[in-house]
């Protein structure tokens, strides 16, 4: 049967229908602690209101963690996270709006409690705080997260979600520490401020994350990779990193991350041959070096007996486990006369250059000559 024409299966329905299901329990919550802080909350100072309000969303919170995640296998907890996001964010829409009845409120009071012009505006925005309030049942011990992606790839269409649910869930990060996998997508960590007390500490939740070990995040700063270097040194496996600042400094502190198997550093037009030195030299099993238009220069410094800065070192590798280069830089300096070939194990180059075909056939010949080498 074509893929088209496959029914979905029972496990996709249900998981569908979790978004929906989750939306309207919120509603209904948020509406009965609302009618309860419109009866009693006229007569309660703020600290009081806002005390009732945490106590009657205590045990739905509880409950709604307990039917969706805690009674529930680990393998649907990140399906069931991502429909309760999207949920969440519609539902934060559906109050950024102005209903026909706030409206209403503005010309003609319904209850005692609206005296004035603002009234409306402060129940909506107790029921947006009151829905950030449910990212609490994502935490831990309740839900066992372990990988976080809402990226375009992930969500599709759906990807626009609320920037206060992204901020919500960054906050929250601290309390899943079984988190194995985090991608922000396309969300700017800086303008959103997310990973940061208020662009403050950057990075500073990565010390409560120790089993992280994938990490994509678009738009973070300097200080950001020093807090990776920091908390990530051992687990971290795989690092991409867009629309950053990347210089030689950002290149010694994720040099810091030993087992770090595959790192992408796009729009790193400020690092050095020497920054990439630097983190083959630390990073020896590093099988993914992503986009290194300087390649022959690195491989220079690193092997070529004239070189500075092979000779300023002791502790150089005796060979390389690069897997994948992905390059449109000139691949000259490491050519069929360099020595540097022998440091290099089964190697596959990306060559980008929109070049002619007897350069092409250059670049192959490159691939020959490794392959030769490693024989």
């Amino acid at each position: 049967m074509p893929p088209r024409k496959k029914p979905p299966s029972l496990q996709t329905s249900c998981l569908k229908r979790i978004g929906g299901l989750f939306k309207a329990s919120c509603v209904r919550i948020i509406n009965d602690i609302m009618a309860v802080l419109e009866r009693e909350g006229i007569t309660m100072s703020f600290a009081q209101a806002k005390a009732l309000k945490s106590s009657l969303l205590s045990d739905p919170l509880t409950q709604i963690q307990q039917c969706f995640f805690v009674d529930t296998a680990y393998y649907f907890h990140e399906h069931i996270l991502i429909e309760c996001l999207v949920a969440l964010s519609d539902l934060l829409n559906d109050y950024d709006e102005p209903s026909s009845e706030t409206i209403t409120a503005f010309i003609s009071p319904k209850t005692p409690c609206f005296e004035n012009n603002n009234q409306p505006r402060l129940i909506q925005r107790t029921k947006k705080e009151m829905v950030l309030e449910f990212l609490d049942i994502f935490c831990y011990p309740g839900a066992f997260i372990k990988r976080i992606d809402i990226s375009i790839d992930k969500l599709g269409s759906r990807w626009k979600l609320h920037k206060s649910i992204i901020n919500g869930l960054s906050d929250r990060l601290i309390h899943m520490p079984m988190l194995e996998e985090l991608n922000f997508g396309h969300w700017s960590c800086r303008r959103l401020g997310l990973l940061s007390d208020h662009n403050q500490s950057e990075g500073w939740p990565l010390e409560f994350l120790t089993n992280l070990k994938v990490l994509k995040l678009h738009d973070v700063s300097q200080r950001f990779f020093q807090s990776v270097g920091s908390y990530c040194h051992w687990n971290l496996r795989k690092l991409h990193i867009f629309n950053s600042d990347i210089t030689d400094t950002v290149t010694w502190w994720v040099s810091k991350c030993q087992n770090l198997e595959t790192i992408e550093l796009f729009e790193d037009r400020e690092v050095t041959p020497i920054g990439y030195a630097q983190l083959l030299r630390s990073n020896p099993n590093l099988r993914s070096l992503g986009r290194c238009d300087c390649f022959g220069k690195v491989l220079s410094l690193l092997y070529d007996p004239c070189s500075l800065y092979r000779r300023s070192y002791v502790n150089m590798p005796e060979h390389l486990n690069l897997e994948e280069i992905d390059t449109n830089g000139q691949l000259d300096p490491i050519g069929t006369s360099s020595p540097s070939f022998c440091y290099l194990s089964k190697t596959t180059f990306f060559h980008r250059t929109e070049a002619s075909d007897s350069k092409m056939s250059q670049f192959e010949a490159y691939q020959i000559q490794i392959f030769a080498y490693q024989q």
